[in-house]
């Protein structure tokens, strides 16, 4: 018997579909969970993402920019979840400008509590997108 492929933009699509039928509670649950996935692949990339691409994530998982916007706040949660992942971005200079940014003070509270004290490096300059030439 022959496999058949998914098509992921076609699931995107529908998937799009049921997610603007939420509510914004639904949505908040949701989105919680994608940037915890979203997070996590970040840190198993080799070459560190930029604030363009975690947004450019973040505006895929949910289709609108004003709720990618509501998502960028759930990230401090996601962390306190699980504190692997507050360490991993504790290390990433990159990620912890993008959550200083866009997380608040909990999130780089977090980050410093997870990566044993040293406060990140949250920088004043956004990082370099993921595709520039270093």
């Amino acid at each position: 018997m022959k496999q058949i492929k998914a098509n992921p933009l076609l699931a995107g699509e529908e998937f799009a579909k049921f997610a603007r039928k939420m509510s914004g509670k639904e949505m908040g649950a949701l989105e919680k969970e994608s940037l915890e996935m979203v997070l996590s692949e970040m840190l198993k990339k080799d070459v560190p993402i930029g604030v363009n691409q975690a947004n450019s994530l973040i505006d895929e998982i949910s289709g609108n920019k004003d709720k990618s916007t509501i998502a960028m706040k759930h990230i401090s949660k996601a962390m306190s979840a699980d504190k692997g992942l507050a360490k991993g971005i504790g290390k990433n200079p990159q990620s912890t400008w993008w959550l200083n940014k866009y997380g608040g003070a909990d999130a780089v509270s977090e980050v410093k509590d997870a990566s044993g004290g040293k406060k990140p490096d949250s920088g004043s300059v956004p990082p370099a997108p993921m595709n520039s030439p270093s």
